[in-house]
């Protein structure tokens, strides 16, 4: 239940952010009526550009107060959500935030009870969406974190003995080469 109010925290953020940001760019857009008819260029320029500065300090609080969060999948879910937004305007944060992300979700894959049906749900169901995300701006890193945070073969599906992870795996790795040939073909093929 917190992992979905974090969730919808993130996400509630961001279409704030984008709310905020259209309601500011239509009020630096309408001009009074005594003022001249085409705004100037160079304005809207810089009222862009001090919109743009405000929702990165606005985003980078919200990453910094994220680590404040007990669990981890909360933070990871909030690294995800920040590099996707991150990536066209900072593309070496964005990498750094899911590569981090990458490591304290392979610490969860070590630490995680394999018995434990929702437990291990949860963590691939992070994998995937960190998987594909990170593969959806840079097929490498993609592919980087499709590796790095691989759970450990010996896992089985609890008890009855047949092992679930190649085939979880297998089903990933087509998922993300699919979210690659989207962009880039070449790096598919």
């Amino acid at each position: 239940m917190l992992i979905k109010k974090i969730v919808l925290f993130a996400v509630a953020s961001g279409f704030i952010l984008a709310v905020a940001a259209f309601s500011f760019a239509q009020d630096a857009n309408q001009t009074p009526a005594t003022a001249q008819a085409s705004p100037d260029p160079q304005q809207q320029q810089e009222e862009k550009a001090r919109l743009e500065r405000k929702a990165n300090a606005l985003l980078e609080q919200v990453i910094a107060e994220a680590q404040s969060l007990k669990l981890p999948e909360n933070r990871i879910r909030v690294q995800i959500a920040a590099g996707d937004m991150l990536w066209d305007k900072n593309p070496v944060r964005a990498r750094g935030l899911f590569v981090e992300a990458g490591a304290v979700l392979a610490q969860m894959n070590v630490d995680v009870d394999r018995t434990d049906r929702n437990d291990m749900q949860s963590v691939n169901q992070l994998r995937q969406e960190l998987v594909l995300s990170a593969g959806r701006h840079d097929a490498e890193l993609g592919y980087q974190l499709l590796h790095s945070t691989q759970p450990q073969a010996s896992a089985t599906n609890s008890g009855n003995g047949r092992r679930l992870i190649p085939d979880m795996q297998s089903n990933l790795e087509q998922s993300l080469l699919a979210t690659i040939a989207v962009n880039d073909p070449k790096f598919a093929y």
